[in-house]
């Protein structure tokens, strides 16, 4: 009797075996995340979409901070691919520095999803529209400063995206001769908002009738609003930013804030795709993915705009945090 129910009790195993999805015995898949640097609102709602969408599917996901370096990050994508990852996600960063990385990844047939970049090797491409985000920030410079004044730029290398705004921004002042853009400065992740306040301050007594300033992005910004104030220019100066980030709406959203505006980038959503795309690719095909995509822009100002830009979804400071950042209080 015991070997009879022993015997059955095999057989039932066996039958579990053959009836249970395959699924639950293959080999968790593994994604590799990498960002260029994990200091501002973006880099964290994009990175942290990713892999919370991916982990709830099952995979595994390594994440990687390049702390701003361009070299190490292509460093970390490269380990990603050999030590045989199942997809990889580029989560921002200096796109031209991962040609020919991009191009191995394809070759050893591994999907990658890159995000606000264009690269050849990459099976989609996730994008916020910093080309038009660049021009309005432009334009709502030019508008506000009637056509004519000094201007300086705020940079940081390293993202392809941060370039593509400052030239397209930069770009909409050669219709206007009357602008005069002083100098581009490179502003670093070490240190943004401190470093910002130094140059708006230092090229404010050098320049005193300086009109506007583009920021590239959110925490330079904020130094630079912090220096616009002590320098009692607020009612001189605009300010064309991208990124809302808290710390910049919360400024923004101030009362003595000069008048700005700032383009924004739903970083969640653009996580939210990339994993999407790298859950299809797996598990359809590489040919189920579209090869781009572009996520919400979004028009945040504090202050009249004296232009229509209504397709990029206009909102106050307010609107945009109750939005972007649903999931902290809002101070203001």
């Amino acid at each position: 009797m015991k070997k009879t129910y022993m015997l059955l009790f095999l057989v039932f195993i066996l039958v579990c075996a053959f009836i249970v999805p395959n699924t639950v015995f293959a080999k968790q898949k593994v994604i590799g995340v990498t960002a260029i640097w994990m200091g501002n609102d973006w880099n964290i709602y994009c990175s942290g979409e990713v892999k919370k969408a991916l982990e709830a599917k099952g995979y595994k996901v390594i994440h990687s901070n390049a702390e701003g370096q361009t070299r190490k990050q292509v460093m970390d994508t490269e380990n990603f691919m050999q030590r045989g990852v199942d997809g990889i996600i580029i989560a921002g960063g200096e796109g031209p520095a991962f040609i020919e990385v991009s191009k191995k990844i394809k070759a050893a047939g591994i999907p990658l999803v890159a995000v606000d970049m264009v690269l050849p090797g990459a099976i989609s491409g996730v994008y916020a529209d910093n080309y038009s985000g660049g021009t309005q920030m432009g334009i709502f410079l030019s508008t506000k400063m009637k056509g004519e004044g000094k201007v300086i730029v705020l940079d940081t290398p390293g993202w392809h995206s941060l370039l593509i705004r400052a030239r397209m921004a930069q770009a909409t002042f050669a219709e206007f001769p009357g602008i005069e853009v002083l100098n581009t400065f490179e502003v670093g992740v070490a240190d943004p908002v401190g470093e910002a306040y130094n140059i708006v301050k230092s090229t404010i007594r050098k320049h005193p009738d300086l009109k506007g300033i583009i920021t590239t992005w959110d925490m330079p910004t904020v130094g630079a609003i912090k220096a616009v104030k002590e320098m009692g220019k607020t009612e001189q100066i605009f300010i064309s930013s991208a990124d809302p980030g808290k710390p910049l709406l919360a400024e923004m959203a101030k009362p003595d804030a000069p008048v700005m505006m700032c383009m924004g980038q739903n970083a969640r959503v653009l996580g939210q795709l990339a994993a999407e795309f790298m859950d299809r690719a797996l598990t359809q095909g590489v040919d189920s993915v579209p090869l781009s995509v572009f996520g919400p822009t979004y028009f945040i100002s504090n202050g009249d705009p004296e232009t229509d830009f209504s397709k990029l979804t206009p909102m106050t400071p307010a609107e945009c945090w109750d939005i972007y950042h649903y999931d902290t209080k809002r101070p203001f």
